[in-house]
Protein backbone atom coordinates (compact mmCIF):
# COMPACT_ATOMS: atom_id res chain seq x y z
CA UNK A 1 0.00 0.00 0.00
CA UNK A 2 3.23 2.51 0.22
CA UNK A 3 5.02 4.10 2.73
CA UNK A 4 2.74 6.84 4.82
CA UNK A 5 4.01 9.29 6.68
CA UNK A 6 6.93 8.66 9.26
CA UNK A 7 7.14 4.96 7.95
CA UNK A 8 3.02 4.61 9.75
CA UNK A 9 -0.30 3.76 8.11
CA UNK A 10 -2.94 6.86 9.03
CA UNK A 11 -4.10 4.65 12.12
CA UNK A 12 -0.39 4.88 13.44
CA UNK A 13 0.15 8.17 13.03
CA UNK A 14 -3.03 8.92 14.36
CA UNK A 15 -1.84 7.20 17.50
CA UNK A 16 1.65 9.01 17.72
CA UNK A 17 -0.37 12.37 17.42
CA UNK A 18 -2.37 11.46 20.36
CA UNK A 19 -0.20 9.55 22.64
CA UNK A 20 2.66 12.26 23.09
CA UNK A 21 2.29 13.33 26.69
CA UNK A 22 2.71 17.11 26.61
CA UNK A 23 4.56 18.76 29.90
CA UNK A 24 2.85 19.81 32.39
CA UNK A 25 3.08 23.46 30.83
CA UNK A 26 4.59 24.55 27.90
CA UNK A 27 8.41 24.99 28.70
CA UNK A 28 7.60 24.38 31.75
CA UNK A 29 9.28 26.07 35.01
CA UNK A 30 12.66 24.49 36.06
CA UNK A 31 12.89 23.54 39.77
CA UNK A 32 16.27 24.90 40.68
CA UNK A 33 16.32 28.20 42.50
CA UNK A 34 19.29 30.80 43.75
CA UNK A 35 21.65 29.07 45.89
CA UNK A 36 20.33 30.92 49.49
CA UNK A 37 23.75 29.62 51.16
CA UNK A 38 25.38 32.00 48.17
CA UNK A 39 26.60 35.18 50.04
CA UNK A 40 25.50 38.25 48.46
CA UNK A 41 29.16 39.39 47.85
CA UNK A 42 29.48 36.53 45.72
CA UNK A 43 26.39 37.27 43.80
CA UNK A 44 27.22 38.39 39.77
CA UNK A 45 27.72 42.13 38.89
CA UNK A 46 25.37 42.36 35.68
CA UNK A 47 26.81 45.76 34.81
CA UNK A 48 30.56 44.05 34.96
CA UNK A 49 29.82 41.58 32.07
CA UNK A 50 28.57 44.36 29.88
CA UNK A 51 31.02 44.21 27.49
CA UNK A 52 31.84 40.50 25.88
CA UNK A 53 35.77 42.47 24.51
CA UNK A 54 36.21 42.77 27.87
CA UNK A 55 36.40 40.59 31.64
CA UNK A 56 34.25 37.82 30.77
CA UNK A 57 35.64 35.35 32.53
CA UNK A 58 33.71 33.13 35.52
CA UNK A 59 34.93 30.44 37.97
CA UNK A 60 32.04 28.45 39.10
CA UNK A 61 31.94 28.45 43.29
CA UNK A 62 31.13 25.09 43.66
CA UNK A 63 33.98 23.58 41.44
CA UNK A 64 37.04 26.27 40.60
CA UNK A 65 38.27 23.98 37.85
CA UNK A 66 35.05 24.96 35.78
CA UNK A 67 34.31 28.11 34.46
CA UNK A 68 32.40 30.04 32.17
CA UNK A 69 32.24 33.15 30.00
CA UNK A 70 29.75 35.91 30.79
CA UNK A 71 28.08 38.96 28.75
CA UNK A 72 24.95 40.34 30.27
CA UNK A 73 23.97 42.90 27.36
CA UNK A 74 22.38 46.05 28.36
CA UNK A 75 19.10 44.96 27.10
CA UNK A 76 18.58 42.32 29.15
CA UNK A 77 16.16 43.06 31.65
CA UNK A 78 17.29 45.12 34.75
CA UNK A 79 15.20 43.67 37.56
CA UNK A 80 13.37 40.46 37.10
CA UNK A 81 14.35 37.29 36.01
CA UNK A 82 16.25 37.25 32.59
CA UNK A 83 16.31 34.94 29.69
CA UNK A 84 19.77 33.01 29.11
CA UNK A 85 21.57 31.22 26.28
CA UNK A 86 23.30 28.53 27.24
CA UNK A 87 26.28 28.38 24.57
CA UNK A 88 29.38 25.33 23.81
CA UNK A 89 32.37 25.11 21.84
CA UNK A 90 33.73 21.51 20.41
CA UNK A 91 37.24 23.11 21.45
CA UNK A 92 36.22 24.34 24.48
CA UNK A 93 37.27 28.04 23.26
CA UNK A 94 34.23 30.01 25.19
CA UNK A 95 35.27 33.49 24.33
CA UNK A 96 35.50 32.55 20.91
CA UNK A 97 32.00 31.38 21.07
CA UNK A 98 30.65 34.53 23.39
CA UNK A 99 32.24 36.72 20.56
CA UNK A 100 30.10 35.06 17.90
CA UNK A 101 27.07 35.12 19.40
CA UNK A 102 27.11 38.47 21.52
CA UNK A 103 24.92 40.26 18.42
CA UNK A 104 22.22 37.62 18.59
CA UNK A 105 22.41 37.35 22.51
CA UNK A 106 22.05 41.63 22.97
CA UNK A 107 19.70 41.49 20.08
CA UNK A 108 17.43 39.33 21.73
CA UNK A 109 17.82 40.58 25.29
CA UNK A 110 19.57 37.47 26.55
CA UNK A 111 22.29 36.65 29.20
CA UNK A 112 25.37 34.71 27.65
CA UNK A 113 27.06 31.98 29.00
CA UNK A 114 29.57 29.43 27.41
CA UNK A 115 31.53 26.96 28.99
CA UNK A 116 35.40 26.93 28.87
CA UNK A 117 34.79 22.72 29.91
CA UNK A 118 32.55 21.46 27.16
CA UNK A 119 34.68 20.18 24.17
CA UNK A 120 34.57 17.11 22.14
CA UNK A 121 35.05 14.24 23.84
CA UNK A 122 33.61 11.84 26.77
CA UNK A 123 30.16 13.07 27.04
CA UNK A 124 30.74 12.41 31.03
CA UNK A 125 32.93 15.85 30.69
CA UNK A 126 30.64 17.34 28.65
CA UNK A 127 27.69 16.63 31.25
CA UNK A 128 29.70 17.64 34.32
CA UNK A 129 30.73 21.30 32.25
CA UNK A 130 26.64 21.60 31.77
CA UNK A 131 25.43 20.71 35.18
CA UNK A 132 27.80 23.43 36.18
CA UNK A 133 27.16 26.30 34.47
CA UNK A 134 23.67 25.80 34.94
CA UNK A 135 24.08 25.38 38.91
CA UNK A 136 26.44 28.16 38.81
CA UNK A 137 23.96 30.72 36.79
CA UNK A 138 21.40 29.52 38.14
CA UNK A 139 22.89 30.57 41.77
CA UNK A 140 24.27 33.56 40.73
CA UNK A 141 21.36 35.63 38.59
CA UNK A 142 17.68 35.41 38.56
CA UNK A 143 17.14 33.68 35.47
CA UNK A 144 14.08 33.06 33.87
CA UNK A 145 13.03 29.53 34.45
CA UNK A 146 10.98 29.18 30.99
CA UNK A 147 13.20 30.98 28.41
CA UNK A 148 16.67 29.39 28.04
CA UNK A 149 18.50 28.54 25.18
CA UNK A 150 21.52 26.71 24.28
CA UNK A 151 23.71 25.81 21.22
CA UNK A 152 26.81 25.91 19.61
CA UNK A 153 28.89 25.43 16.72
CA UNK A 154 29.68 21.53 15.35
CA UNK A 155 29.70 19.34 18.97
CA UNK A 156 28.96 22.29 20.58
CA UNK A 157 25.56 22.34 18.41
CA UNK A 158 25.22 18.24 19.83
CA UNK A 159 26.10 19.27 23.00
CA UNK A 160 22.91 22.05 23.26
CA UNK A 161 20.59 19.04 22.01
CA UNK A 162 21.73 17.31 24.93
CA UNK A 163 21.46 19.37 27.10
CA UNK A 164 17.73 20.36 26.21
CA UNK A 165 17.15 15.97 26.26
CA UNK A 166 18.89 16.24 29.86
CA UNK A 167 16.87 19.60 31.13
CA UNK A 168 13.61 18.94 29.12
CA UNK A 169 11.43 21.37 31.26
CA UNK A 170 14.51 24.24 31.63
CA UNK A 171 15.69 24.30 27.70
CA UNK A 172 13.03 25.82 25.35
CA UNK A 173 14.90 26.44 22.33
CA UNK A 174 18.67 24.92 20.29
CA UNK A 175 20.55 26.22 18.00
CA UNK A 176 22.66 23.48 16.51
CA UNK A 177 25.11 24.81 13.86
CA UNK A 178 26.79 22.28 11.22
CA UNK A 179 25.76 19.16 13.23
CA UNK A 180 22.44 17.54 14.86
CA UNK A 181 22.00 14.54 17.28
CA UNK A 182 23.95 14.33 20.52
CA UNK A 183 25.47 10.68 18.97
CA UNK A 184 26.84 7.70 21.17
CA UNK A 185 24.79 8.73 23.64
CA UNK A 186 21.31 7.31 25.01
CA UNK A 187 19.63 10.72 25.12
CA UNK A 188 15.97 11.03 23.90
CA UNK A 189 13.36 13.88 24.02
CA UNK A 190 11.22 13.46 26.65
CA UNK A 191 8.52 15.91 25.63
CA UNK A 192 7.73 17.53 22.15
CA UNK A 193 8.25 20.79 24.11
CA UNK A 194 11.14 22.46 22.33
CA UNK A 195 11.95 24.42 19.21
CA UNK A 196 15.03 23.70 17.17
CA UNK A 197 16.62 25.82 14.85
CA UNK A 198 19.73 24.21 12.64
CA UNK A 199 21.76 25.75 10.08
CA UNK A 200 24.24 23.90 7.77
CA UNK A 201 26.50 24.32 5.04
CA UNK A 202 25.57 22.53 2.01
CA UNK A 203 29.55 21.20 1.46
CA UNK A 204 29.65 20.34 5.52
CA UNK A 205 29.88 16.74 5.60
CA UNK A 206 26.96 16.48 7.99
CA UNK A 207 25.09 18.31 5.34
CA UNK A 208 23.36 14.85 3.84
CA UNK A 209 22.81 12.56 6.42
CA UNK A 210 23.20 13.85 10.11
CA UNK A 211 21.23 16.66 9.83
CA UNK A 212 18.28 15.66 7.97
CA UNK A 213 17.90 12.33 10.37
CA UNK A 214 18.51 14.86 13.16
CA UNK A 215 15.43 16.85 12.29
CA UNK A 216 13.41 13.59 10.94
CA UNK A 217 13.91 12.07 14.62
CA UNK A 218 13.01 15.39 16.42
CA UNK A 219 9.58 15.53 13.99
CA UNK A 220 8.88 11.45 15.19
CA UNK A 221 8.73 13.26 18.62
CA UNK A 222 6.83 16.07 17.48
CA UNK A 223 9.49 18.85 18.20
CA UNK A 224 9.52 21.51 15.96
CA UNK A 225 12.65 21.74 14.11
CA UNK A 226 13.56 24.39 11.07
CA UNK A 227 17.10 23.65 9.03
CA UNK A 228 18.29 26.51 6.68
CA UNK A 229 21.53 25.88 4.78
CA UNK A 230 24.40 28.29 3.27
CA UNK A 231 26.94 27.75 0.42
CA UNK A 232 29.86 26.59 2.74
CA UNK A 233 31.37 23.72 4.55
CA UNK A 234 31.85 22.78 8.34
CA UNK A 235 32.56 26.44 9.52
CA UNK A 236 29.88 29.01 11.32
CA UNK A 237 27.15 30.44 8.94
CA UNK A 238 26.58 34.07 8.28
CA UNK A 239 26.18 36.54 11.25
CA UNK A 240 22.99 37.53 9.86
CA UNK A 241 21.87 33.44 9.50
CA UNK A 242 22.75 33.19 13.12
CA UNK A 243 20.67 36.11 14.11
CA UNK A 244 17.59 35.29 12.00
CA UNK A 245 18.15 31.48 13.70
CA UNK A 246 18.16 33.23 17.66
CA UNK A 247 15.17 35.76 17.00
CA UNK A 248 13.23 32.44 15.60
CA UNK A 249 13.82 31.11 18.71
CA UNK A 250 13.11 34.11 20.73
CA UNK A 251 10.04 34.61 19.10
CA UNK A 252 9.02 31.03 19.32
CA UNK A 253 9.63 30.22 22.99
CA UNK A 254 6.91 28.86 24.98
CA UNK A 255 4.81 28.97 21.78
CA UNK A 256 3.66 25.20 21.30
CA UNK A 257 3.50 24.42 17.47
CA UNK A 258 1.34 21.35 17.92
CA UNK A 259 -1.83 23.60 19.62
CA UNK A 260 -3.32 26.60 19.14
CA UNK A 261 -6.77 27.21 16.90
CA UNK A 262 -8.09 24.76 13.99
CA UNK A 263 -8.05 25.75 10.91
CA UNK A 264 -11.45 27.41 9.39
CA UNK A 265 -14.03 25.13 8.62
CA UNK A 266 -15.38 23.96 5.91
CA UNK A 267 -17.26 27.32 3.51
CA UNK A 268 -20.24 28.30 4.59
CA UNK A 269 -22.07 26.96 1.43
CA UNK A 270 -20.74 23.34 1.54
CA UNK A 271 -23.11 20.50 0.67
CA UNK A 272 -21.06 17.77 2.09
CA UNK A 273 -18.58 18.65 5.12
CA UNK A 274 -15.60 16.92 7.13
CA UNK A 275 -13.66 19.63 8.42
CA UNK A 276 -10.23 19.23 10.17
CA UNK A 277 -10.98 19.01 13.70
CA UNK A 278 -7.96 20.13 16.66
CA UNK A 279 -4.64 19.34 16.23
CA UNK A 280 -4.57 16.44 18.57
CA UNK A 281 -6.85 14.66 16.54
CA UNK A 282 -4.79 14.89 13.15
CA UNK A 283 -3.22 12.26 10.71
CA UNK A 284 -2.36 11.93 7.19
CA UNK A 285 -3.02 9.80 4.52
CA UNK A 286 -0.84 9.57 0.84
CA UNK A 287 -2.80 9.66 -2.69
CA UNK A 288 -0.56 10.10 -5.45
CA UNK A 289 -0.13 8.68 -9.62
CA UNK A 290 3.48 7.46 -9.24
CA UNK A 291 2.73 4.85 -6.62
CA UNK A 292 -0.71 4.01 -8.19
CA UNK A 293 -2.69 5.23 -4.62
CA UNK A 294 -5.90 7.07 -4.58
CA UNK A 295 -7.88 8.01 -1.76
CA UNK A 296 -11.61 7.78 -1.70
CA UNK A 297 -14.13 9.80 0.75
CA UNK A 298 -18.09 8.84 0.65
CA UNK A 299 -20.39 11.47 1.44
CA UNK A 300 -24.59 12.19 1.54
CA UNK A 301 -26.48 15.18 1.58
CA UNK A 302 -25.33 17.34 -1.51
CA UNK A 303 -28.48 18.85 -2.33
CA UNK A 304 -27.26 21.09 -4.92
CA UNK A 305 -25.22 20.40 -7.97
CA UNK A 306 -21.49 20.26 -6.79
CA UNK A 307 -18.98 23.15 -8.10
CA UNK A 308 -16.59 23.82 -5.67
CA UNK A 309 -14.00 21.32 -3.62
CA UNK A 310 -11.88 21.86 -0.53
CA UNK A 311 -9.77 20.05 1.10
CA UNK A 312 -6.28 20.11 3.83
CA UNK A 313 -3.23 18.66 3.77
CA UNK A 314 0.72 18.85 4.83
CA UNK A 315 3.75 18.44 2.30
CA UNK A 316 6.64 16.36 2.86
CA UNK A 317 10.03 14.84 0.94
CA UNK A 318 11.19 11.10 0.96
CA UNK A 319 14.98 11.65 2.03
CA UNK A 320 16.95 9.33 0.02
CA UNK A 321 19.73 9.36 3.06
CA UNK A 322 17.20 8.61 6.00
CA UNK A 323 14.26 6.70 6.99
CA UNK A 324 11.88 10.03 7.70
CA UNK A 325 9.37 11.97 5.85
CA UNK A 326 10.90 15.72 6.17
CA UNK A 327 8.98 18.92 6.02
CA UNK A 328 9.26 20.60 2.66
CA UNK A 329 7.91 23.75 0.44
CA UNK A 330 5.01 22.27 -1.20
CA UNK A 331 5.20 20.55 -4.63
CA UNK A 332 3.17 21.77 -7.86
CA UNK A 333 -0.17 21.89 -6.64
CA UNK A 334 -1.32 19.37 -9.70
CA UNK A 335 -4.27 17.19 -8.82
CA UNK A 336 -7.05 14.59 -10.87
CA UNK A 337 -10.40 15.50 -8.83
CA UNK A 338 -13.45 12.66 -9.58
CA UNK A 339 -16.76 12.29 -8.17
CA UNK A 340 -18.70 8.70 -8.17
CA UNK A 341 -21.81 6.76 -7.46
CA UNK A 342 -21.75 4.30 -5.01
CA UNK A 343 -21.61 0.37 -6.20
CA UNK A 344 -22.30 -1.79 -2.91
CA UNK A 345 -20.20 0.12 -0.69
CA UNK A 346 -17.29 1.03 -3.06
CA UNK A 347 -17.10 3.63 -5.88
CA UNK A 348 -18.29 2.94 -9.31
CA UNK A 349 -17.49 4.43 -12.43
CA UNK A 350 -16.62 8.20 -12.47
CA UNK A 351 -19.06 10.43 -13.52
CA UNK A 352 -16.74 13.41 -13.32
CA UNK A 353 -12.94 13.56 -13.66
CA UNK A 354 -10.31 16.33 -14.42
CA UNK A 355 -6.84 17.39 -13.87
CA UNK A 356 -6.60 20.70 -11.85
CA UNK A 357 -4.44 23.18 -10.43
CA UNK A 358 -5.35 23.62 -7.25
CA UNK A 359 -5.24 27.10 -5.45
CA UNK A 360 -3.29 26.85 -1.75
CA UNK A 361 -3.34 28.66 1.27
CA UNK A 362 -0.84 28.21 3.41
CA UNK A 363 -1.45 28.41 7.35
CA UNK A 364 2.05 28.79 8.58
CA UNK A 365 0.99 29.47 12.07
CA UNK A 366 -0.84 25.91 12.18
CA UNK A 367 1.25 22.59 12.15
CA UNK A 368 0.42 19.25 12.17
CA UNK A 369 3.44 17.98 14.61
CA UNK A 370 6.35 19.56 12.43
CA UNK A 371 4.49 20.38 9.45
CA UNK A 372 2.54 23.66 7.80
CA UNK A 373 -0.77 22.87 7.33
CA UNK A 374 -2.23 23.68 3.78
CA UNK A 375 -5.61 24.19 2.26
CA UNK A 376 -6.47 23.75 -1.12
CA UNK A 377 -9.42 24.67 -3.19
CA UNK A 378 -10.98 23.74 -6.99
CA UNK A 379 -13.73 24.94 -8.75
CA UNK A 380 -14.71 22.35 -10.98
CA UNK A 381 -14.93 22.95 -14.49
CA UNK A 382 -18.83 22.39 -14.78
CA UNK A 383 -21.32 21.48 -11.89
CA UNK A 384 -22.08 17.45 -11.14
CA UNK A 385 -25.50 16.73 -9.21
CA UNK A 386 -24.59 13.74 -7.58
CA UNK A 387 -26.70 13.51 -3.94
CA UNK A 388 -24.47 10.54 -2.69
CA UNK A 389 -21.40 8.90 -3.76
CA UNK A 390 -17.87 9.09 -3.64
CA UNK A 391 -15.36 11.65 -3.96
CA UNK A 392 -11.48 11.15 -5.17
CA UNK A 393 -8.47 13.34 -4.53
CA UNK A 394 -4.61 12.03 -5.64
CA UNK A 395 -1.62 14.23 -6.45
CA UNK A 396 -0.12 14.11 -9.96
CA UNK A 397 3.47 13.65 -8.56
CA UNK A 398 6.59 13.89 -10.91
CA UNK A 399 8.75 14.67 -7.74
CA UNK A 400 9.97 13.39 -4.14
CA UNK A 401 7.62 15.78 -2.41
CA UNK A 402 4.43 14.35 -1.50
CA UNK A 403 1.22 15.87 -0.83
CA UNK A 404 -0.52 14.22 2.44
CA UNK A 405 -4.25 14.47 2.97
CA UNK A 406 -5.30 15.65 6.35
CA UNK A 407 -7.95 12.79 7.70
CA UNK A 408 -10.54 13.88 10.09
CA UNK A 409 -11.93 11.83 12.88
CA UNK A 410 -14.89 13.76 12.36
CA UNK A 411 -17.51 12.44 9.83
CA UNK A 412 -18.77 8.79 8.70
CA UNK A 413 -15.82 6.99 8.96
CA UNK A 414 -15.83 5.89 5.43
CA UNK A 415 -12.55 5.81 3.59
CA UNK A 416 -10.93 3.78 1.08
CA UNK A 417 -7.60 3.64 -0.33
CA UNK A 418 -7.51 2.28 -4.20
CA UNK A 419 -4.16 0.56 -4.85
CA UNK A 420 -3.07 -0.59 -8.43
CA UNK A 421 -2.54 -3.99 -7.03
CA UNK A 422 -4.44 -4.14 -3.57
CA UNK A 423 -7.66 -2.87 -4.78
CA UNK A 424 -10.14 -1.08 -1.97
CA UNK A 425 -8.55 -0.91 1.20
CA UNK A 426 -10.40 0.58 3.89
CA UNK A 427 -8.83 3.40 6.43
CA UNK A 428 -10.19 4.08 10.22
CA UNK A 429 -11.36 7.56 9.43
CA UNK A 430 -12.14 10.08 6.93
CA UNK A 431 -10.62 13.10 4.50
CA UNK A 432 -10.66 16.70 5.43
CA UNK A 433 -12.60 17.91 2.66
CA UNK A 434 -15.99 19.65 1.49
CA UNK A 435 -18.25 19.72 -1.49
CA UNK A 436 -19.74 22.68 -2.24
CA UNK A 437 -21.78 24.49 -4.39
CA UNK A 438 -21.81 28.32 -5.48
CA UNK A 439 -22.57 31.17 -3.24
CA UNK A 440 -23.49 34.14 -4.98
CA UNK A 441 -22.04 37.85 -3.60
CA UNK A 442 -24.23 40.39 -4.77
CA UNK A 443 -23.98 44.17 -5.10
CA UNK A 444 -26.09 47.00 -6.05
CA UNK A 445 -25.40 50.90 -6.14
CA UNK A 446 -27.34 53.88 -7.48
CA UNK A 447 -26.39 56.82 -9.29
CA UNK A 448 -28.27 58.94 -6.97
CA UNK A 449 -29.96 58.30 -3.82
CA UNK A 450 -32.18 61.24 -2.98
CA UNK A 451 -33.82 64.03 -4.72
CA UNK A 452 -37.36 65.71 -5.68
CA UNK A 453 -39.85 63.70 -7.63
CA UNK A 454 -40.00 62.98 -10.56
CA UNK A 455 -36.17 61.15 -9.64
CA UNK A 456 -34.66 58.79 -11.90
CA UNK A 457 -32.63 56.33 -10.78
CA UNK A 458 -29.49 54.62 -12.78
CA UNK A 459 -29.12 51.07 -11.02
CA UNK A 460 -25.99 49.12 -11.63
CA UNK A 461 -25.60 45.34 -10.27
CA UNK A 462 -22.87 43.36 -10.40
CA UNK A 463 -22.25 39.58 -8.70
CA UNK A 464 -19.20 37.59 -8.03
CA UNK A 465 -18.17 33.97 -7.07
CA UNK A 466 -21.03 32.49 -9.52
CA UNK A 467 -19.72 29.44 -11.74
CA UNK A 468 -22.87 29.12 -14.11
CA UNK A 469 -24.23 32.39 -16.09
CA UNK A 470 -26.78 34.40 -14.95
CA UNK A 471 -30.29 33.70 -16.10
CA UNK A 472 -32.37 36.55 -14.20
CA UNK A 473 -31.96 39.35 -12.47
CA UNK A 474 -35.27 40.32 -10.66
CA UNK A 475 -35.30 43.86 -9.05
CA UNK A 476 -38.27 45.33 -6.71
CA UNK A 477 -37.75 49.09 -6.86
CA UNK A 478 -39.81 49.12 -3.45
CA UNK A 479 -42.78 51.69 -4.99
CA UNK A 480 -44.97 48.09 -6.58
CA UNK A 481 -42.92 48.33 -9.87
CA UNK A 482 -40.78 44.62 -10.60
CA UNK A 483 -38.23 44.14 -13.36
CA UNK A 484 -37.73 40.63 -13.96
CA UNK A 485 -35.05 40.01 -17.19
CA UNK A 486 -32.64 38.32 -18.48
CA UNK A 487 -30.95 41.07 -19.68
CA UNK A 488 -30.97 43.66 -17.63
CA UNK A 489 -28.27 44.29 -14.39
CA UNK A 490 -28.75 48.05 -14.92
CA UNK A 491 -31.95 49.28 -15.39
CA UNK A 492 -33.31 52.77 -14.56
CA UNK A 493 -36.01 53.64 -12.75
CA UNK A 494 -38.20 56.70 -11.98
CA UNK A 495 -39.78 57.28 -8.55
CA UNK A 496 -43.11 59.34 -9.38
CA UNK A 497 -43.79 59.77 -5.33
CA UNK A 498 -42.96 60.72 -1.91
CA UNK A 499 -41.33 58.01 -0.04
CA UNK A 500 -38.79 56.43 1.58
CA UNK A 501 -37.90 53.09 -0.76
CA UNK A 502 -36.17 49.82 -0.02
CA UNK A 503 -34.55 48.26 -2.92
CA UNK A 504 -33.87 44.55 -3.62
CA UNK A 505 -32.34 42.56 -6.30
CA UNK A 506 -32.35 38.43 -6.48
CA UNK A 507 -29.98 36.96 -9.34
CA UNK A 508 -30.45 33.83 -9.94
CA UNK A 509 -27.91 31.04 -11.89
CA UNK A 510 -29.20 27.54 -13.44
CA UNK A 511 -28.21 25.89 -9.93
CA UNK A 512 -28.83 28.89 -7.26
CA UNK A 513 -30.39 32.18 -6.17
CA UNK A 514 -29.00 34.83 -4.18
CA UNK A 515 -30.53 38.26 -2.93
CA UNK A 516 -29.66 41.26 -1.55
CA UNK A 517 -32.01 44.37 0.02
CA UNK A 518 -31.12 47.49 0.91
CA UNK A 519 -33.84 49.21 3.15
CA UNK A 520 -34.17 53.12 2.65
CA UNK A 521 -31.90 53.06 -0.37
CA UNK A 522 -33.98 55.93 -2.23
CA UNK A 523 -35.29 59.08 -0.76
CA UNK A 524 -37.79 60.77 -2.64
CA UNK A 525 -39.01 64.64 -1.21
CA UNK A 526 -40.68 67.44 -2.82
CA UNK A 527 -39.02 69.98 -0.28
CA UNK A 528 -35.38 68.06 0.00
CA UNK A 529 -32.32 70.79 -1.80
CA UNK A 530 -30.79 70.42 -4.69
CA UNK A 531 -27.90 69.74 -2.61
CA UNK A 532 -27.76 68.90 0.66
CA UNK A 533 -26.31 71.20 2.89
CA UNK A 534 -24.91 71.65 6.97
CA UNK A 535 -27.23 69.81 9.11
CA UNK A 536 -29.52 68.20 6.58
CA UNK A 537 -26.96 66.65 5.18
CA UNK A 538 -25.51 65.33 8.24
CA UNK A 539 -29.19 64.23 9.09
CA UNK A 540 -29.29 62.31 5.43
CA UNK A 541 -26.10 60.89 5.78
CA UNK A 542 -27.56 59.41 8.90
CA UNK A 543 -29.87 56.64 7.64
CA UNK A 544 -29.42 56.67 3.72
CA UNK A 545 -27.09 54.54 1.76
CA UNK A 546 -24.78 56.09 -0.37
CA UNK A 547 -22.77 54.41 -2.92
CA UNK A 548 -22.70 50.59 -3.30
CA UNK A 549 -23.85 48.14 -0.23
CA UNK A 550 -22.27 44.95 -0.59
CA UNK A 551 -24.07 41.97 1.49
CA UNK A 552 -23.41 38.25 1.01
CA UNK A 553 -26.86 36.91 1.41
CA UNK A 554 -28.75 33.30 2.12
CA UNK A 555 -29.57 31.00 -0.80
CA UNK A 556 -33.37 31.34 -1.24
CA UNK A 557 -33.93 28.96 -3.85
CA UNK A 558 -32.55 26.13 -5.95
CA UNK A 559 -33.16 25.86 -9.42
CA UNK A 560 -32.12 22.48 -11.16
Amino acid sequence: MGRKLLGLDAAAVLCLACGVVLAAAWCAPGTAVADASVPATQMLDKAAYDNPNGNTHVVCLADASQSYELYIPSSVPTTGPAPIFYGFDPGGDGKGTLLVLANAAAANGWILAVSNNSMNGPWSIIFAAQDAVIRDTEARLNLSPTRRFAGGMSGGGRTGLALAFRYPSKICGVLPLGAGWPTNTTLEPSTDALNVYMIVGTQDSNYTQDIPDTQGRLTDYGIRCVVKTFNGGHVWPPADMVMAGCQWLNKNAEVDPNSGLPPAGCPAHSLFCQPPSSVDSWATVRSDTASGQAVFDSFQGAALPITRMDWWGITAVDNSYTSHWLPCDPPPDRFIISLHPDSGGVPGPAVHEETVTAAREDLPNLYFRNYPLRHYHITLSAPVTLPSGWVRIQQVRDARQYVFLLDSPTGDWQCLLRSETEGDIPLNGDLAVSLSTEEMAVEIAASQNWGKPPLTVQFRASVAENVMAVREWKWDFGDGSIEEDINIPNPVHTYDHEGSYTVSLTVSTQISSAAVTNRNFIVVNQTLPLAAPGALGALLAAFIFVGAALVRSRRLRSDL
